[in-house]
This record gives C-alpha cells, structure tokens and sequence, in this order.
C-alpha cells in the first residue's frame, strides 16, 4: 500500500494563495464561481481548440450526414444544410461566449443578470435537460456501435 499512498500524494493538487479564500461558499458563490485572475489564466489557443475539437469527434456530428442523405437529401444540400446550420451555431456559441470571454465569468453567473438570483435557476435547469438529452442521445449512438 506504501507504493498506493505516494502515487497519491504526487497527484495531490497543491493549495495555492487565492483571493477568494476568505470569502465563505454560500448558495449565491464559491471560489469557483467568481472571476478569474489573469495572472490564473491557464488556457491559451491550444486548450481551445482542443476543447472545441472534441465536439467534433462525437457520435452524433459523424451520423449528422449519413442520416441527411438517409431522409433524402443529396449529398451537397446535405453539406449545405450542415454549413449553414454550424454557422448558426457558431454565432450563437459567439454571442452566447462574448460575455463570458470578456468579464471572465460563467454561464449561472452571467445568466444572474438579466434573470436575477433566482431566474437564473431556469437558465441552469434548461442547461441540464439539454445535458440530459445530448447524453442520451450519446448514449444511445454508443450502444448501436456495440451492437453492430
């Protein structure tokens, strides 16, 4: 067990010296939630197109053309139609991002001022049935992989 615990102790984060240490965790805000410095910045243009790459790379973006052309589209309006859609999703993600990018904080935070404290559970809760769907729909495109 002795090689166990000092495996563990090396993955062990470190506590560092942080503004929002004294401030106590309530309903409205934690350490978490606030603002992060810029000298705590960490992710440069390599971590977000990592990030942003990976949606790519799920399931359901590699059946979106197959099950376009599978309804009866040819494969150019199929390409077309993916196009256009993925541009309106990326101005969307835009705009929806800009805010965040810009003050350095989250969407429940940001979604606190035009809902207010208690609005902005609706915000949160549309986000985790969304999550919701999108896992079971992962889930589902997972399960016909085994079964093929």
């Amino acid at each position: 067990m002795g090689g166990v615990s000092a495996l563990l102790k090396r993955l062990e984060v470190k506590p560092t010296d942080d503004e929002y240490e004294t401030i106590e965790t309530s309903r409205w805000g934690n350490r978490d939630v606030y603002p992060i410095p810029h000298d705590k910045q960490t992710y440069g243009v390599y971590a977000y197109v990592s990030y942003w790459g990976t949606c790519g790379v799920c399931l359901s973006s590699w059946t979106i053309g197959s099950s376009l052309i599978g309804i009866g589209l040819t494969a150019s309006q199929a390409m077309t139609s993916i196009t256009i859609g993925m541009l309106i999703a990326s101005v969307t993600a835009y705009l929806n991002g800009a805010p965040g990018a810009k003050h350095h904080l989250g969407y429940g935070m940001l979604a606190r001022s035009a809902f207010g404290m208690w609005g902005s559970y609706f915000c949160i809760m549309l986000n985790v049935f969304q999550s919701f769907v999108f896992y079971g729909t992962q889930m589902y495109f997972g399960g016909q992989a085994f079964v093929l």
